[in-house]
């Protein structure tokens, strides 16, 4: 009787502890810990990365925004981009491409049509007239902003996206003319945005695209070297509807072949003048690193910029079968010169009031043409 009492309460007794330690590995394993700095700023391990990027999709990037009063936008507003854009930029293409945002969303949607998320990192946005992101470099080290930027990417990007634990590519707006540029009082401005690049880079294991200002380049080859080790550069290199038209031959028309030809041929010496001028700083072995940005924007003509310069880039008020021709000039000439990656910007500009129907054609003449 003592022997099977004694079996009775070790078996109860082990039950009890063996119950404790399932609730004890339960809670644990669904504790919900609060958000702070150090967490969120941890390395990203490899298989993060890996699950966070799917192999072989185009590097073409094409940066969306959302923007208005709702999701869906009003007509009359200024800037307007609608589902029916948003749903012909997710178009469904061989490998896939990448849709851009400053905030995570519609990621069902883009993985359904084989695409996937990249953030935009703007948060000095034109809300507040600092397009900017590196103008904060004397009061916060290369390292933090590095953090920063993953930690603003992570917030508002990875908490809603459905797919991949993190987001692998980020899009960085921009580089600040006036402190890259001049003279060498300048070269700690030049070095942090490497290091910020670097650390972003092999600390968190993302593929940095940093926006350049300039279309052609001509000094500092050394910071520009350095940069490529950490990052892609993307030339702004924008091309106008109305300059293209400006150079449609001698009668300026986009309806003509020989107009056609003469704008293609124009565009072409262009983005290669770009290219080539980036090449000579960072070294042929890095023209992969080399992405194109071109502008959507639905400008006016002699519209003027908040510092009263003309307005050089979109559309800039030519008409919609011009705009269509332009954007497909630009597609089959940014194409034959190669660049390593593509990157269409400010879809949602429409100053110009154009329908919506309009602006799904201009899309169609995108995809129509794009090579990337």
């Amino acid at each position: 009787m003592k022997t099977t009492n004694h079996i009775t309460l070790s078996g109860v007794l082990i039950l009890i502890i063996t119950l404790f330690l399932s609730i004890t590995s339960c809670k644990k394993e669904n504790e919900i810990l609060p958000m702070n700095t150090e967490a969120i700023s941890a390395p990203v391990s490899e298989e993060e990365e890996e699950s966070a990027d799917r192999s072989g999709l185009n590097r073409r990037f094409d940066i969306i925004e959302f923007c208005g009063t709702n999701s869906f936008n009003l007509p009359n507003n200024p800037n307007y981009f609608s589902w029916a854009e948003f749903s012909s930029l997710n178009w469904q293409s061989t490998n896939g491409h990448f849709i851009s945002q400053e905030t995570g969303g519609y990621n069902v949607q883009l993985h359904n049509q084989g695409n996937q998320l990249a953030a935009f990192y703007n948060p000095h946005g034109s809300g507040n007239n600092q397009t900017n992101t590196f103008h904060d470099y004397l009061a916060v080290t290369a390292s933090n902003k590095a953090d920063a930027i993953h930690n603003y990417v992570q917030q508002h990007c990875v908490n809603q996206n459905s797919y991949g634990s993190t987001i692998k590519w980020i899009i960085i707006n921009e580089i600040s003319p006036s402190l890259w540029g001049g003279s060498s009082q300048n070269q700690a401005y030049r070095t942090w945005v490497v290091n910020v690049a670097k650390r972003l880079k092999n600390h968190y294991h993302h593929e940095v695209i940093i926006c350049s200002p300039y279309q052609t380049i001509s000094a500092h080859s050394a910071d520009w070297t350095a940069l490529a080790q950490y990052a892609y550069i993307g030339i702004e290199g924008y091309l106008s509807g109305a300059e293209i038209k400006a150079h449609a031959g001698p009668n300026q028309s986009l309806s003509t072949t020989s107009g056609k030809a003469a704008a293609k041929a124009w565009c072409h010496q262009q983005y290669q003048s770009f290219k080539q001028s980036y090449i000579n700083q960072v070294g042929a072995s890095n023209a992969s690193k080399l992405f194109l940005i071109e502008h959507f924007a639905q400008t006016k003509a002699g519209q003027l910029t908040n510092n009263g310069t003309p307005v050089s880039w979109g559309r800039c008020g030519v008409s919609v079968s011009d705009w269509k021709t332009a954007i497909e000039l630009r597609g089959q000439a940014s194409g034959n010169v190669g660049f390593g990656g593509f990157i269409s910007y400010a879809w949602w500009i429409n100053w110009m009031g154009a329908s919506e129907a309009q602006l799904v054609s201009f899309i169609n003449s995108y995809k129509a043409t794009t090579p990337y």
